[in-house]
């Protein structure tokens, strides 16, 4: 095994576990139930005006998913070709679809609260998919930016969330984890490829490069 592959299957470890920690600590423990809750009382009334956080999560929704997510794989597809185009865009839709699987299969008891599982945010599944797939189909040169703006968006939306009493802290961090555990996998399951390549790997790219160096 490579070391790509090392860090891949040691970054999905670890966010596994994390989600699975979290899941266990904060649902399935009356202390954490009620810590969780407390946490989002009082995270909810630091914002005055809530407004903005209906308008932002507006915004999310299946047609605007897609679109992102089509963006994101013809970024992909730029910098990799279509087997890079493949992983961010299962990334992306991958870790919205395991969100919502998820959030039916898993319980939470009535430990601490009467209430339904709501155990990963849907919302931040889906933004902290397009944003982790997002910075994988990004060049390396404006890869800090995309990184920067995709945690502004996550956090963003976690916080909307939150304020909005929809969500738990325990929901939007698992629900990150999701993504990061997503794209360390997806390499696996559809590639090896490395995004990260400068050189062209669209359809025709060799010969244009042949003509160019002719020239």
């Amino acid at each position: 095994m490579n070391g790509s592959r090392s860090v891949a299957v040691g970054v999905f470890s670890l966010a596994l576990s994390g989600f699975v920690l979290i899941y266990v600590l904060a649902v399935l423990t009356p202390t954490g139930q009620a810590v969780d809750n407390d946490a989002m009382t009082a995270l909810s009334m630091l914002s005055a005006e809530s407004g903005w956080a209906y308008v932002l999560l507006a915004l999310i929704s299946p047609v605007s998913l897609l679109a992102g997510t089509g963006l994101v794989g013809w970024c992909g597809y730029r910098r990799g070709g279509w087997r890079a185009a493949a992983v961010v865009t299962a990334v992306a839709l991958g870790t919205a679809l395991a969100a919502q699987i998820l959030k039916l299969v898993l319980v939470r008891p009535e430990l601490a609260y009467t209430a339904s599982n709501s155990l990963p945010s849907g919302h931040v599944a889906a933004v902290a998919g397009l944003a982790v797939a997002a910075s994988m189909a990004s060049h390396r040169a404006w890869r800090p930016m995309a990184v920067a703006l995709g945690a502004v968006a996550v956090t963003a939306t976690g916080l909307a969330t939150i304020t909005l009493t929809w969500h738990r802290p325990s929901d939007v961090v698992a629900s990150l984890l999701l993504a990061v555990a997503a794209s360390a996998l997806a390499p696996r399951s559809l590639a090896p490829i490395d995004v990260d390549t400068d050189t062209d790997t669209r359809p025709g790219a060799s010969l244009i490069e042949d003509e160019n160096t002719a020239a």
